[in-house]
This record gives C-alpha cells, sequence and structure tokens, in this order.
C-alpha cells in the first residue's frame, strides 16, 4: 500500500508525463496540514530528488517554479550542495514577480508573488515548521493522502 500511496504522491507511474504542482501551501486548512503538492515537494526533498525539483524550477508553470525552490531550499538547509548554475537558477525563481495560488491557514485561493512568498523570513518559517513538526524526517507518506 506504501508503494501506491508514493507512487500516486510522486507522480511515479509508467506514463512520461510529469506532474505538475498545484496550490502552494505549507500549512493549510484547519489541521495544519500541507497541500499535496507540498507533501510531494518534502518527499522530493527528503529523498534528496534534486533531478525532479530542478525540472520544477525550470519550468515555465510558476506553481511547479515555487515548490521546486522550497524542496531545493530545504534540501540546501539539510547540507545538501547546489552548484553554481543551480543556485542562479533558483535566484532567477527567488527574484520573480509572477503571481502564484497559495493557502494560509484556511484561505485558499489567494495570489501572491513568488518574491514575496519567497522573501527570507518567509523561507526560514518554512523551514522551521519542516523541522518543528517532523516533516523533515519523512521518508513515506504517514497517511493516506
Amino acid at each position: 500500500m506504501t508503494f501506491f500511496i508514493n507512487s500516486l504522491i510522486l507522480g511515479q507511474t509508467n506514463s512520461s508525463s510529469d506532474s505538475t504542482c498545484g496550490v502552494f501551501g505549507i500549512a493549510c486548512s484547519i489541521d495544519g496540514a500541507p497541500e499535496k503538492s507540498m507533501l510531494k515537494t518534502i518527499l522530493l526533498a527528503n529523498r534528496s530528488n534534486k533531478t525532479q525539483l530542478l525540472k520544477w524550477i525550470s519550468s515555465d508553470d510558476p506553481q511547479d517554479q515555487i515548490h521546486g525552490y522550497v524542496g531545493l531550499y530545504f534540501m540546501m538547509r539539510n547540507g545538501f550542495h547546489l552548484s553554481n548554475a543551480e543556485k542562479k537558477q533558483m535566484k532567477k525563481v527567488e527574484n520573480s514577480e509572477i503571481y502564484v495560488e497559495y493557502c494560509s491557514g484556511c484561505d485558499y485561493g489567494k495570489k501572491e508573488k513568488i518574491n514575496v512568498l519567497l522573501a527570507k523570513k518567509r523561507l526560514k518559517i518554512y523551514y522551521s515548521w519542516y523541522t518543528n513538526y517532523g516533516w523533515s524526517g519523512m521518508k513515506n507518506i504517514p497517511y493516506e493522502y
């Protein structure tokens, strides 16, 4: 069952198409759970799957870009090193003024510029949430999502 759930969340199917990320959100809804695409991002970061995160950050889709950025940010904070070219790609996304859809608590459907959502203060909050609530150690889906 775990393989099936991980395959569903990580988009590991026999299909050659990559899954696209949805709404960006760290602690959404009343229970503070991450959005499905954020859960996917966390698993990729925890499994050091830099390849998929780099695909997202290089995507034309800004929803993918923000998820790729946050996943790579988590990896770097966990001690993983990126090349200068990879850091340059992150910087490009970090400075983007394109709007993305995000959630904040129980509020869904909000839109904000990527550079606002990736401000240093917010990144520290995201990482604190990731480490303090046990997401940094997760290698498999803890429940059916």
